[in-house]
């Protein structure tokens, strides 16, 4: 991350895909979650809050917003 934060030039990184977020997360560097949940079921798939480790991740709803296909969340990381 912090080599996506200097080719990035200090602007926004995004991260894709549990497996990445969970490892970003444990590591302590996310500092906004954006996730959009749509009711369809695709299979099976690695679980966005699972295998964080001991500490509890603290999140903060900074904004919620439902349209037709998904509801939208946005959620501050709290730092311990």
């Amino acid at each position: 991350m912090v080599r996506a934060k200097g080719l990035a030039k200090n602007k926004d990184v995004g991260i894709a895909g549990a497996s990445v977020a969970q490892q970003a997360l444990r590591a302590g560097l996310v500092d906004e979650l954006f996730l959009h949940v749509a009711p369809l079921v695709l299979g099976q798939g690695v679980r966005l809050f699972e295998h964080l480790g001991d500490e509890a991740i603290r999140l903060r709803k900074m904004s919620s917003l439902d349209s037709g296909h998904a509801t939208h969340l946005r959620f501050e990381v709290l730092r311990q």
